[in-house]
């Protein structure tokens, strides 16, 4: 999570992010090179810790939210969590063949 108090000391709008929380004038920004912002760690629900000692740690999936990772297609055999961690398929599939549909479209 991006904590940005300094980038924005009177805070903005949640919606009109150019504006002030009251929507009176335009909200007062800086870059984030004049003023550096904090980055948050957050939500470890689904965190889980390994020993390295023990080599590569095979557990059972956990299902989060993208449930589209290869590993976890059959729901019960064990595998390296860490692969799904670096797993970007969703991410790829969602973004790019969107823009190529939307490119499509528009080039007709």
């Amino acid at each position: 999570m991006l904590d940005l108090t300094n980038m924005y000391p009177e805070s903005f709008h949640p919606v009109a992010l150019g504006r002030s929380r009251d929507f009176r004038h335009k909200a007062k920004g800086y870059p984030r090179t004049r003023r550096p912002t904090r980055y948050l760690l957050i939500d470890f629900g689904l965190s889980r810790r390994y020993d390295s000692a023990n080599g590569i740690p095979l557990d059972d999936p956990v299902r989060g939210g993208d449930r589209s990772a290869p590993q976890h297609q059959d729901g019960t055999t064990p595998c390296n969590p860490f692969l799904t961690d670096c797993y970007l398929g969703n991410l790829v599939r969602q973004q790019y063949i969107r823009l190529q549909r939307d490119t499509f479209l528009t080039s007709i």
